[in-house]
């Protein structure tokens, strides 16, 4: 999430005094509180399988279109998603995300055009086009789901995969998570995006504790 005017609002006060707290954090222990969790991460990316198992909900985890476009990031998640409601015919499909492009469509609507050209029944997709970012998707997932959803798959891409799941875990949705790529290959991007996603769980976790300690129920509910 770049720091936009647009994003402080959406994250909030407590959202931005826990963002300033996390890289006090990280200063503070010269680096290493971050490297500890993007190492989670990196673990998470490299030996999360995609195997597919008896599931009765496949949930997609939203990504940033282009435009109105899929991009390749969310073309894989779908296409793992296809692969899987192929072989697992009862399941259901639930795809997330909501408008976070300069496009008309959602990121659920876009997603659920793309699996039904590629031949997966309207009837058993359904979506959720409110949320914004992961914590939302997960959150706006369970007014779907309900209370006893059965056993969830939760695709995303590898880089992606530790946050979602600790979130999840978080709001204690039970999933199982399913890597979109086949493997993980390293790149400078990748990379990036690995680190990356290390500041976005350290936030996430400093955020939690503090909130914990100092029994901020508000803040406590938005990522419980």
């Amino acid at each position: 999430m770049q720091a936009t005017g647009r994003s402080w609002r959406m994250m909030g006060a407590d959202g931005a005094f826990t963002l300033l707290l996390s890289g006090l954090v990280i200063l503070l222990t010269g680096g290493l509180s971050w490297l500890l969790v993007t190492a989670r991460v990196t673990q998470v990316a490299l030996r999360t399988s995609n195997l597919i198992a008896p599931v009765d909900w496949i949930m997609v985890l939203g990504r940033h279109l282009l435009g109105s476009a899929v991009t390749l990031d969310y073309a894989a998640r779908l296409n793992r998603a296809a692969a899987v409601a192929a072989a697992v015919p009862q399941a259901k499909i639930l795809v997330l995300g909501g408008d976070t492009s300069e496009g008309p469509f959602t990121e659920a609507e876009q997603g659920r055009r793309y699996l039904i050209q590629r031949g997966i029944s309207a009837e058993r997709i359904h979506t959720e086009d409110r949320s914004r970012h992961t914590l939302e998707n997960l959150q706006q997932a369970l007014t779907v789901l309900g209370d006893q959803p059965g056993r969830l798959l939760l695709i995303t891409s590898r880089f992606h995969l530790a946050r979602s799941k600790t979130m999840a875990a978080g709001l204690g949705i039970s999933v199982q998570p399913c890597a979109a790529e086949s493997e993980f290959h390293w790149s400078p991007g990748s990379v990036a995006r690995l680190s990356m996603e290390g500041l976005y769980l350290h936030w996430y976790w400093v955020g939690r504790l503090w909130s914990m300690l100092t029994r901020n129920h508000k803040s406590l509910a938005r990522i419980r």
